[in-house]
């Protein structure tokens, strides 16, 4: 990837249908973007820590909201699968950005093109592949 600050360009194909999560997903675009800004700028563990702070809150806030909407409507009982691997998928994602803090935490270096890559790798491809999943499963208990 190039140093471009848009490491995530928002696409239409990005959406899942639910104007909620799509918000979110907008959002969280913005956050990764913003954070490779900030990082190309100035590259410093007090603002890796920050980035990667910032990140989780929001992360797991989405998170929160996307589960919660996954136990109102059944999709754990209905889908168990899907519904474990999605959440499977929010705690490694949760789990990597932590084990990243605590190496910046122990003054390990950790490269920015590292960071933003795995947030955009993951952002992207958990997206388009789960989470349309459970919007179209929404989409059909609506």
């Amino acid at each position: 990837m190039s140093q471009s600050e848009d490491k995530v360009v928002w696409q239409s194909g990005f959406e899942i249908g639910l104007k909620e999560i799509d918000e979110q997903h907008h959002l969280l675009v913005d956050a990764i973007n913003k954070a490779n800004a900030l990082l190309i700028k100035e590259y410093t563990l007090a603002h890796l820590q920050e980035v990667t702070q910032d990140l989780v809150k929001y992360a797991l806030l989405h998170f929160e909201t996307e589960e919660a909407l996954m136990k109102t409507h059944h999709y754990d009982t209905k889908h168990p699968k899907e519904y474990a691997k999605h959440t499977h998928e929010h705690r490694q994602f949760k789990t990597k950005v932590d084990t990243i803090h605590q190496d910046l935490e122990r003054g390990e270096a950790v490269e920015r093109e590292e960071i933003i890559n795995f947030l955009c790798q993951w952002l992207v491809e958990h997206t388009n592949k789960i989470d349309k999943r459970l919007g179209k499963f929404l989409e059909s208990v609506a």
